[in-house]
């Protein structure tokens, strides 16, 4: 949750900076500005969230590494309780890269969406409280306070993963809850792009 904390503060005020001080007609006046505008923001996006990840996760597998040796990486997946169900042809090592890569996914996905609440702002205070509040409301409802359908939109149960990857379908869910974050991603751009009124 401390990521996503992060990755909201950063990005909160992004666009509505521009638009609080009155330059956003200036830096999107041509087509060829907003979408040079628009690429931008989502490439600022995507290096706050790899920070965010190579900081936050770079830590934690240096911690497994102190713990156990590079051989084990190519032992079975099954042979770790929290990665016991996984196929019994994958490894630890394979399933790690794809445990990290799916964080990542979580974290690019919630950038894009603290652009599209940032862009729907007027002013910076606001603009904190909204990212802050879609980001951490519901999984604070969720962790906190236990209110199950809040797990649907909680952001914190795809980026720990466990709780997906300890479930009885785990590949599956992990598999619909990829599209959803793409889904995500995709409806984000396609908002920015509506509100700089870019076509193409």
């Amino acid at each position: 949750m401390l990521s996503l904390l992060i990755i909201g503060l950063l990005l909160a005020g992004c666009m509505t900076y521009e638009k609080q001080s009155g330059i956003t007609g200036l830096t999107a006046s041509r087509v060829k500005g907003r979408v040079v505008l628009l690429a931008r923001k989502i490439l600022l996006a995507a290096l706050c969230a790899t920070l965010v990840w190579a900081v936050v996760y770079g830590l934690e597998f240096r911690a497994f590494l102190m713990i156990c040796d590079t051989k084990t990486l190519s032992a079975s997946a099954g042979n770790l309780v929290l990665l016991q169900r996984m196929p019994p042809f994958c490894k630890i090592g394979t399933a790690l890269i794809l445990l990290y890569g799916f964080r990542l996914l979580t974290l690019f996905s919630a950038a894009m969406l603290s652009l599209l609440v940032s862009s729907c702002g007027k002013r910076m205070e606001a603009a904190y409280v909204s990212v802050c509040g879609v980001m951490l409301l519901p999984s604070l409802l969720y962790s906190y306070m236990g209110l199950a359908p809040m797990k649907y939109l909680s952001l914190s149960v795809p980026i720990s993963a466990m709780p997906l990857l300890q479930s009885e379908n785990a590949i599956a869910n992990v598999c619909i809850v990829t599209v959803c974050l793409f889904i995500l991603i995709g409806i984000s751009a396609f908002a920015l792009c509506k509100k700089l009124r870019i076509k193409r």
